[in-house]
């Protein structure tokens, strides 16, 4: 069967490990971009904890409520958002999109940017930094360039 509670769960985990994965991403980057800021960051941990943990959560029990996990057909190993006989017929696209694609595209627009005014802030700095902090940030920065990479490939 297409839809086992095996299946479901699959698709649920999937859903929220993926996502929680983005948001830690964007998390390093934005450390990263306040760091090079020298700007304030009080509770940071904790608000990034439920960031990260809880939009994704959120977000991937939505589907749940109009029963939009499963099976795409028999032949796929996979379980994700599909369309299901008791689905709403807007279900599919509204769910990949609310729950997954536009929080892909959104942590993938925000990496960039972050990635980018951090480079150009270090640009900035030019000889004002020690050689070992540059070659730090620079290499945190490439966490979020390798998931910009994976994802948008």
């Amino acid at each position: 069967d297409n839809f086992t509670f095996q299946c479901i769960f699959q698709a649920f985990v999937t859903n929220f490990n993926y996502l929680s994965s983005l948001f830690w991403t964007t998390a390093i980057a934005y450390k990263v971009w306040l760091s090079i800021h020298q700007l304030p960051q009080s509770n940071y941990y904790r608000r990034t904890h439920a960031v990260c943990w809880g939009i994704p959560l959120i977000v991937t029990l939505l589907p749940l409520t109009t029963n939009m996990y499963g099976k795409s057909d028999d032949d796929s190993p996979w379980c994700f958002i599909t369309d299901r006989s008791d689905s709403p017929e807007w279900g599919i696209l509204v769910w990949d999109l609310c729950s997954f694609y536009i929080w892909v595209w959104i942590s993938i627009i925000l990496n960039s940017v972050l990635v980018v005014s951090v480079l150009l802030r270090l640009r900035q700095m030019g000889n004002d930094l020690e050689e070992s902090v540059k070659w730090q940030v620079s290499k945190l920065c490439l966490y979020p360039v390798v998931a910009i990479l994976c994802w948008s490939l």
